[in-house]
């Protein structure tokens, strides 16, 4: 028995789990037993609110995270290719043969990033008026780096 004591390492749970044992054998003894079960079926009541509570508020939290990650990425976009800088270090373009689909070209480092849908276009605060078709040359010229993908399907 004392070689299981001394590998116990949180005697704080044990405690409480001490004092609850002694609690729920002595309340039957003061207030009958009719009144311990209301007791304890308030107490557990009580647990399972606290219990879910604490997943609400977990749910929460993720919620509240992950929309600031989707938020921090658009605006770390919107920072990086800002309308100031249309057309001068980045272009909103088209590939002549696939007009319809438009894509980001960055200039400074030659490469270019799909726009998934209108959506990510307006969450960058562009429009399909702001793209340039270009030729299917041109276009080839450039690697293809990550979409861009609206903040709703940022994850």
């Amino acid at each position: 028995m004392c070689k299981y004591l001394s590998q116990i390492k949180d005697w704080r749970s044990i405690t409480i789990l001490i004092v609850l044992i002694i609690f729920l054998m002595i309340v039957p003894c003061f207030v009958g037993l009719k009144k311990a079960s209301e007791i304890f079926q308030s107490f557990g009541i009580g647990i399972g609110a606290l219990f879910g509570g604490l997943a609400g508020l977990t749910a929460f939290i993720d919620w509240l995270d992950k929309r600031k990650r989707r938020e921090g990425y658009i605006k770390e976009l919107r920072n990086k290719y800002p309308r100031s800088l249309l057309n001068k270090e980045f272009r909103l373009i088209q590939k002549q043969s696939m007009q319809g689909w438009l894509f980001l070209l960055d200039d400074k480092k030659k490469i270019k990033f799909w726009i998934k849908d209108s959506q990510a276009l307006k969450d960058l605060n562009y429009s399909f008026a702001d793209a340039i078709v270009i030729s299917d040359e041109e276009f080839d010229d450039y690697p293809q780096g990550d979409a861009i993908v609206a903040m709703r399907d940022f994850d």
